[in-house]
């Protein structure tokens, strides 16, 4: 597996924050371990949102998890994440999320995750 080096700017580490605590929650340790990212794509990076691709590889299947997350200086910051799983490709499923906390060490919440995929 390739090295990855990323530089970010703040909203593009919130959605990498968002897509690892996301995969990390959805795959426990008890389903055989947590992907590890394997691509990074920036998709757009606007006054409205910044919405970034993250590819993990699992041991059945790559995810991809498409996380938008509403830019300005609003806090706490809210977005949206979508877990596709490339192998089926359309559909997936789409999840809201919140971070709380401090804007330089926020916590993420997913309301509406169910834990263990």
């Amino acid at each position: 597996m390739p090295d990855i080096r990323l530089i970010l700017h703040r909203q593009e580490s919130y959605a990498l924050l968002v897509a690892t605590e996301m995969v990390r929650q959805m795959f426990g340790e008890e389903d055989g371990g947590i992907p590890l990212i394997s691509q990074v794509r920036p998709i757009a990076d606007n006054r409205d949102y910044t919405q970034m691709d993250f590819v993990f590889e699992a041991a059945e299947s790559d995810w991809v998890a498409k996380v938008r997350v509403n830019a300005g200086d609003i806090w706490p910051k809210e977005g949206t994440v979508l877990l596709i799983r490339v192998d089926i490709g359309a559909g997936g499923s789409e999840y809201a999320f919140r971070l709380e906390g401090r804007p330089d060490f926020p916590v993420v919440r997913f309301p509406s995750l169910k834990v263990g995929g």
